[in-house]
C-alpha cells in the first residue's frame, strides 16, 4: 500500500473523481463526508484552514482509504495553544458521523496504515478530535483501536446524539417551548390567519415527505437570499 499526505486544497480538489466512489463502498458513507460537502464547507469558512488528508492506495494505485483531517488551532483553558486534527467539514456546519473512509475489503490493513501515517507526522499536531462518531458503523473502533495499536493514548466517551424523543401531538410539542416562544408562535399564527389565501396542510405520510422537504428547503434559501446571502 502507498500512503500520501494531502496538505493543500489543490491536492484535495484533485481527489474529486475518486472520493465519492470510495465513500459509497464503505461503512462511513454519509452526506457529511462527501467531497461536495467538504468542498462547500471550506469555501464558506470565514478563516481558511489547512488540510491534512491521509490517503491510502493499493498495489494497483486505486484509492482505498482516506483520513479526512484538517489542522485546527485551539486553546486549552484559554491559555495553552495546541494543534488538533479535526474531520473536514465538521465545524459550524452541524456535521456528524466523523470517520475514516476505508474500503471494507481491506479494512484492518488500511486502518493500520492510516494510524502509522499519523504517527509519522505526529510532530505537526498535538491531538486528534473526532466527536459524534457513529459506533453502530464501527467508526469508533476503526480509529480508536488502530491508534491504540500504533502507540497513541486514546480517550473515548459515550454520548447520545442525532436523536430526540418526539412528542405524541402538536400540542405537546408546543407546550415544550418557553412561554415567550409560545406567545410568539400564537402571534405568528394570527398574522398568517389574517392573510388571504393561506391554507394549512399537514404531511400525513412518508410518501408526501419529499414534497414538504422541498418546500422547506426552498423557503430556507429564499430567506437567506432576502438578506443577500447565498443560502
Amino acid at each position: 500500500m502507498k500512503t500520501s499526505i494531502i496538505a493543500t486544497w489543490d491536492a484535495f480538489l484533485a481527489l474529486e473523481p475518486e472520493w465519492n466512489d470510495l465513500l459509497v463502498r464503505t461503512r462511513a458513507a454519509s452526506i457529511f463526508l462527501t467531497w461536495e460537502w467538504i468542498d462547500c464547507w471550506r469555501k464558506v469558512l470565514p478563516n481558511p484552514v489547512k488540510p491534512l488528508v491521509i490517503t491510502i492506495r493499493d498495489g494497483e494505485g486505486t484509492l482505498c482509504g482516506i483520513a479526512p483531517y484538517y489542522m485546527s488551532s485551539l486553546r486549552f483553558m484559554k491559555v495553552l495553544r495546541y494543534t488538533s486534527l479535526r474531520v473536514l467539514g465538521d465545524s459550524a456546519s452541524g456535521a456528524e458521523y466523523a470517520d475514516w473512509i476505508v474500503d471494507p475489503n481491506s479494512e484492518p490493513d488500511i486502518c493500520r496504515a492510516i494510524a502509522e501515517a499519523l504517527y509519522e507526522c505526529a510532530d505537526a499536531w498535538d491531538s486528534v478530535w473526532m466527536p459524534r462518531m457513529a459506533s453502530w458503523t464501527g467508526a469508533r473502533s476503526r480509529a480508536a483501536d488502530s491508534m491504540c495499536a500504533a502507540g497513541f493514548k486514546v480517550h473515548v466517551r459515550d454520548s447520545d446524539f442525532s436523536a430526540i424523543a418526539l412528542p405524541s401531538s402538536v400540542e405537546e410539542f408546543e407546550n415544550s417551548f418557553s412561554t415567550k416562544r409560545r406567545q410568539r408562535m400564537r402571534r405568528d399564527k394570527r398574522r398568517f390567519d389574517a392573510m388571504d389565501g393561506v391554507e394549512y396542510v399537514a404531511c400525513r405520510s412518508q410518501d408526501e415527505l419529499p414534497e414538504f422537504l422541498h418546500a422547506l428547503f426552498d423557503l430556507h434559501e429564499r430567506r437567506w437570499r432576502s438578506i443577500e446571502q447565498s443560502g
